[in-house]
């Protein structure tokens, strides 16, 4: 005798004009599924929420998230030009159908430069393209939608010793430090 197989429902979001939203299944309590809604943008105005064959019989207003910077700056790793941040609705690295852009001082970035968005989209890393500024502002782009905040990074230079050669055995020995910023050319569209 074998026990059922218990399978992920199918969720649905319908639109008044009939148009399907599908949200694949993550996971779900006896109150509540949670599902991974495919990219769109703006009110989608009055839905019902079809599970399997079952479709609510209220309708609801819905609005897809803006991305939003909830820390005020981000993380420098080990004075690298790896960052991290915290928000909500970053989107997800592995949706083949959604974008995500960077926007640094107001210009989209051509650079693919995320290392990584944790899967509930509040986490992201990231690698700065390698810039001459000390500090630049970031947006982020998901899906079309930018972000209604913004976050200033200021960058953490490395500092780089220059030991000078000693002429003679027991002269002063100079050590010069001074900062490095890593630079290149940022190209924009």
């Amino acid at each position: 005798m074998s026990s059922p197989q218990s399978s992920s429902p199918n969720v649905t979001l319908i639109s008044n004009d009939n148009k399907n939203y599908n949200c694949e299944y993550i996971s779900s309590t006896t109150s509540q599924i949670n599902c991974l809604l495919e990219p769109g943008e703006g009110l989608i105005n009055k839905i019902q929420i079809k599970i399997d064959e079952v479709e609510s019989t209220t309708e609801i207003n819905f609005k897809y998230g803006v991305p939003h910077f909830t820390s005020t700056n981000a993380i420098q790793i080990d004075r690298t030009n790896e960052f991290s941040t915290t928000g909500i609705i970053y989107g997800n690295i592995n949706d083949t159908n959604g974008t995500i852009k960077f926007i640094f001082n107001g210009k989209e970035s051509n650079e693919n430069i995320i290392t990584s968005i944790s899967n509930d989209e509040t986490k992201l890393s990231f690698k700065l393209p390698n810039i001459c500024k000390t500090s630049v502002k970031l947006s982020i782009e998901v899906n079309n939608i930018i972000s209604n905040n913004n976050i200033t990074i200021t960058l953490q230079p490395t500092f780089v010793l220059a030991p000078s050669r000693s002429l003679t055995k027991g002269s002063s020995l100079h050590i010069v430090k001074y900062l490095r910023y890593y630079c290149k050319t940022i190209y924009y569209n």
